[in-house]
């Protein structure tokens, strides 16, 4: 998952600030609309969390992939929870500036899910932000070359920038061509924004109720982002079963019948 940090919590404006009387703002509803549908997913519910855009924990140059717990040798934190602790610690701490760069991010969960292509393994990359992207071309090229792997990109805009650029990525209706020619394998982008599901109301118990009708929206399309990866390997349910079993009796000391 991944936050963008590029709006300061101390300004009654910024969409990162938290009102001592709610416990949610639109970053906070995202995550917990679609963390609290893929933890079930998760068999140990453990995630990554990044920021992009500010400066992290004292650093004076600008992260755009920066764990959002301090942690470089673990980003790993333990549920919904987990990632709502670690953005609210990582807010506090933040200097945020910008720009809003995603190519390092698509990189690095790309780089993760090249690592398990067995069928076993898919990945669903969160990425939360509320401006328009700053490195369009390249974000497009590292898209068409993740589209080849297992994994999908969900994308939320929150606050009421123009979204268009987010909305060229999710490719429903042709595949995405990189700058130098490559065609992507699959639309592997849902993009949602936040808006669209909540309208204008910022107030906690609105934002509360919208994170239900949001995480259908913004989960719509990965079953079908899923199938459309596993199908030309030749892997169905019934195949994951069994490689999934294999996979155990192997770990296990024992070889599957």
């Amino acid at each position: 998952m991944m936050v963008d940090q590029v709006s300061d919590p101390r300004n009654f404006s910024s969409l990162h600030h938290f009102n001592p009387q709610h416990p949610f703002n639109q970053y906070t509803t995202a995550i917990q609309a679609v963390g609290n549908v893929i933890q079930e997913y998760d068999s140990d519910k453990l995630f990554p969390v990044y920021g992009f855009g500010a400066r992290f924990f004292g650093s004076q140059a600008v992260s755009f992939n920066c764990p959002l717990n301090g942690n470089y040798d673990n980003p790993n934190v333990v549920g919904v929870q987990g990632i709502l602790d670690s953005y609210r610690y990582a807010i506090s701490q933040a200097q945020l500036a910008g720009p809003t760069y995603f190519q390092p991010t698509i990189d690095a969960a790309m780089r993760t899910a090249s690592q398990f292509q067995s069928g076993l393994h898919y990945f669903v990359l969160l990425i939360i932000t509320d401006g328009a992207i700053t490195d369009l071309v390249k974000t497009i090229d590292s898209i068409v070359e993740a589209s080849y792997y297992p994994l999908s990109i969900i994308i939320i805009g929150v606050g009421n920038a123009e979204f268009d650029s987010m909305e060229e990525l999710d490719s429903d209706n042709c595949m995405l061509k990189s700058s130098y020619g490559k065609v992507a394998a699959r639309d592997i982008v849902q993009f949602v924004a936040l808006r669209d599901v909540i309208g204008q109301a910022s107030d906690a118990s609105r934002l509360a109720q919208s994170q239900d009708a949001l995480a259908k929206q913004v989960l719509a399309e990965v079953p079908r982002q899923v199938k459309n990866y596993l199908k030309p390997k030749g892997v169905f349910p019934s195949t994951v079963a069994k490689l999934a079993a294999a996979a155990q009796n192997t770990h296990s000391g024992t070889l599957p019948n």
